[in-house]
């Protein structure tokens, strides 16, 4: 349960670990990039057509026939006059009538009688950004830049045409500025027209941007002035005029850009009406719903982690993030419905590299616990191609033939009942140091102490070929090192014998060692029973394999206990 607890813990952690990231207009801004491509997506699904908005361009035939702008008024005064004429519900202009003109008049009296002509006024903005989420961002307005006055006083409805791009500089969502009463000028068009008036409970409405060609029905200003169009084309529609053309500058980034390019302004104050006639707004959950989601989605990913292996978990995490992007474009496309995708797609990635981690640590913390263990009784060098094995060819039980080595110090007994005990101890630890220092020396493996005598084998756990000499190299180094050394008084006998025998950790679930055992081993420690001190007898499976390396003796066949025949016995000399 513990267990479990832990990985619950590190999900949440990693959770609130996202959140905190998103908090940053790094983050953001990557899922506003994904939030692009989604729209993209989106926008390939679209294929009906706008019919109750018609755009006036002004375009560049426009300014061909009309000369440069900015046109005298009277035109505009006749476009609106010729676009009642036609039956036009609404009219606005995307046109800041800033400047006072000797003809403002003759616009004036056309705005009047026509009493359905909406215009934009501009806001002066202060935007005070926050280090963090995007949404913090403060606007604060310090001015109104209205039209003149002769035009104000005579329009149905006003509205501000500021339009707020994100951090990058894109527009995606229309920032609802509340200042004494104001509202975005698309906002003023659409409930003109629609008699409707939305109450909306966020300040930022995500936009629905169309793709389709053709979706906003176009036409040239100056195929209006000409009387170059089909009359019914305006009948009860919001007209939008405003540019669209070379000799402008206004053109902005939407997230269309990658496949319609930038797009005039007048085009992105048409998509706002349409999202409001559609009721087609990107819907979006609440800040706090999000982070409770991601929370959730964290753990469970977590807990999923620790129920797998690490292959299985990179498997399954591919699986996942396939799952959450298509789930999260289904949502996007036919619901409408903005989820952010990278708070979960980060919880899959996060949740995955601390579980792989985890995995690394725990078997590093094995691989060091078992080279603690394997020290005890392999050489260093063994030791380092041990690790390199597989869990199964170290650990199972397995048989092949080995050499095992038996050293025995002779009169310890005896040694023991005439001397203090540190001086017992103080004495076996020198005989057990230099046995053990040549066993490793020799890459042999050291099975276990016994009392005052020694078990080695060699060509386990890793393959070692001669095995047979190597053992017999050993007895000769440590009958040479112990007879020369005047701090070490006691002989030792060793009998040395190569045979087939079972390998692996053998012993209880709760308590195991690495040893060898088997017929070899029984017949090394008979053969070590018999020799003398100072002296090595091998038995016959070892001389078979020594070849001409050592001068060797005879000893004639010799009844080992527990054997029914007699043993070939061999002297090694040295």
């Amino acid at each position: 349960m513990r267990r479990y607890i832990n990985y619950y813990t590190i999900g949440i952690l990693i959770g609130l670990l996202i959140i905190i990231l998103f908090s940053f207009n790094w983050i953001q801004n990557l899922e506003l990039i994904t939030y692009d491509y989604r729209m993209v997506l989106k926008s390939q699904f679209q294929f009906n057509t706008q019919e109750e908005i018609v755009v006036v361009t002004i375009d560049d035939q426009s300014i061909e026939k009309l000369g440069t702008w900015p046109w005298a008024r009277r035109y505009h005064a006749q476009l609106i006059t010729k676009l009642n004429q036609a039956g036009a519900k609404t009219i606005a202009f995307d046109i800041l009538f800033q400047n006072i003109r000797d003809d403002d008049e003759v616009l004036a009296q056309a705005i009047a009688e026509a009493n359905n002509v909406i215009l934009p006024y501009k806001l002066d903005i202060s935007a005070y950004r926050n280090t963090f989420d995007f949404s913090d961002t403060e606007y604060r307005v310090n001015d109104i830049k209205y039209p003149v006055d002769e035009f104000r006083k005579n329009t149905a409805e006003m509205g501000y045409l500021n339009l707020l791009t994100d951090h990058e500089g894109t527009i995606r969502r229309l920032h609802l500025l509340n200042h004494e009463g104001s509202k975005p000028f698309a906002i003023s068009i659409a409930e003109d027209y629609s008699k409707q008036s939305k109450v909306f409970q966020n300040d930022e409405l995500l936009l629905d941007f169309k793709a389709a060609q053709g979706y906003f029905k176009e036409i040239s200003y100056y195929q209006v002035l000409n009387n170059n169009f089909n009359p019914e084309l305006f009948q009860d529609k919001i007209v939008l005029i405003g540019a669209k053309g070379n000799s402008f500058q206004d053109y902005l980034a939407t997230p269309l850009a990658a496949i319609k390019g930038y797009l005039p302004g007048v085009m992105i104050h048409a998509t706002i009406i349409d999202n409001y006639l559609e009721d087609s707004f990107m819907q979006q959950l609440e800040t706090p719903v999000i982070y409770l989601l991601t929370i959730l989605f964290s753990t469970l990913i977590a807990w999923i982690y620790y129920q797998l292996s690490p292959i299985y978990s990179l498997v399954t995490s591919i699986l996942i993030l396939i799952s959450v992007v298509i789930i999260n474009l289904a949502i996007f496309v036919y619901f409408n419905f903005f989820v952010p995708l990278l708070p979960f797609a980060l919880a899959v990635i996060i949740n995955l590299i601390i579980s792989l981690l985890s995995w690394y640590l725990k078997i590093e913390k094995r691989r060091s616990k078992l080279k603690t263990t394997l020290g005890r009784y392999l050489a260093p060098e063994v030791i380092k191609e041990v690790l390199q094995l597989s869990e199964e060819n170290y650990l199972q039980g397995q048989r092949k033939n080995i050499t095992v080595l038996f050293v025995d110090i002779n009169s310890f007994t005896k040694f023991s009942e005439k001397h203090s005990s540190q001086e017992v101890v103080t004495l076996l630890n020198k005989y057990l140091t230099l046995i053990t220092e040549e066993t490793f020396a020799h890459a042999g493996t050291l099975d276990k102490f016994l009392g005052d005598g020694v078990m080695i084998f060699f060509n386990a756990p890793t393959k070692q070929t001669n095995h047979a000499i190597k053992a017999v190299n050993l007895a000769i180094d440590l009958q040479n090192k112990i007879q020369d050394d005047p701090e070490l008084p006691l002989s030792i006998s060793i009998g040395i014998n190569t045979g087939p025998a079972v390998i692996g950790n053998i012993g209880s679930t709760k308590r195991s060692d690495y040893t060898a055992i088997g017929d070899v081993v029984n017949t090394a420690a008979r053969i070590e029973g018999i020799t003398p001190g100072n002296e090595i007898y091998i038995g016959d499976g070892t001389w078979q394999k020594l070849g001409n390396k050592f001068e060797v003796q005879l000893k004639s066949k010799v009844h080992l206990k527990g054997k029914s025949q007699n043993q070939s016995i061999y002297r090694i000399f040295y």
